[in-house]
């Protein structure tokens, strides 16, 4: 590291010294005209030249030289020499570690921690509510003398207990008889069993069968079946008349039709009695 900073001194001052040359060497290009001139400008300056023979501008060529020599063999000594070089390196890395290292020359500042206030006592305790002395309630004992007539004759009422009365809208599904047409029933009465019931179903469908077909269905040329359920009543009469199944149009076609056949209807009977029975009628409707 020593030859380093030797090397650098003497570059330095081979450059000092061949700045200085360039500058007399410029200076001496006026000649001794130009001195003349300006020794009679300059004679109340103190700093003016006293004698010729005393001018120093002669030797600027050879600080130029020595200036320009000086700085070419410390270049080619740095640049040749490994021991140097290295030196330099060792130089410059010290300097970059100072530099690299800003966190040295900083002031680390330690946090404080802060701590909770202590907490605060509870308040004290409400006091005691005030105390009550007993209140003793004295009861006066009162004798009650109840009378009884032994004399009297007591009458128990008859219990009386309603039997459920067997409700009249009860809808019995297959009576023992079925309902029929009024107009068949004088026919299918004269029958029994499953002739009997053959008779009015055949007066049933054939009432049934004339159902008016609806237009505007004939029109669009809808068919098929409609299914409907209703109740003949204890007199006769229809009533709770509901689609099953079947085209909208059809079944309100139906519906018209069966209620129409109202009082055309003989009830069905339990053991003599007429009773509410349930029917279900088929309706099919079919263009030709």
């Amino acid at each position: 590291m020593g030859l380093g900073i030797i090397i650098t001194l003497v570059g330095f001052v081979g450059s000092v010294a061949l700045l200085f040359g360039l500058v007399w060497y410029l200076m001496t290009l006026g000649g001794e005209e130009s001195d003349a001139n300006l020794i009679a400008q300059n004679k109340a300056n103190p700093l003016q030249k006293k004698a010729k023979g005393k001018d120093l501008r002669p030797w600027a060529a050879i600080l130029v030289l020595g200036g320009f020599l000086s700085v070419s063999t410390t270049t080619i000594f740095v640049f040749s020499s490994k021991s140097a070089t290295d030196s330099l390196n060792q130089m410059f890395s010290a300097v970059w570690e100072i530099e690299a290292k800003p966190s040295e020359f900083f002031v680390t500042v330690e946090e404080e921690e802060i701590l909770d206030p202590p907490p605060s006592e509870p308040p004290p305790p409400p006091p005691p509510p005030p105390t009550v002395d007993n209140v003793v309630i004295s009861e006066e004992k009162i004798d009650t003398v109840i009378a009884i007539d032994t004399t009297a004759v007591i009458i128990e009422p008859d219990i009386v207990i309603d039997e459920p009365k067997i409700a009249d809208d009860v809808i019995v599904d297959v009576p023992q008889q079925k309902a029929c047409f009024k107009d068949a029933d004088a026919n299918c009465r004269s029958l029994s069993g499953s002739e009997q019931d053959e008779c009015c179903q055949k007066a049933i469908l054939t009432y049934l069968a004339k159902v008016e077909y609806p237009t505007q269905a004939k029109d669009l040329g809808v068919e098929g079946k409609v299914l409907l359920r209703f109740v003949v009543e204890k007199d006769g009469s229809i009533s709770q008349i509901e689609k099953v199944r079947g085209d909208d149009m059809l079944a309100a076609a139906a519906i018209r039709h069966i209620k129409n056949s109202g009082g055309k209807w003989v009830p069905g009977q339990n053991n003599g009695e007429s009773v509410r029975s349930r029917f279900v009628a088929p309706f099919t409707f079919k263009l030709r």
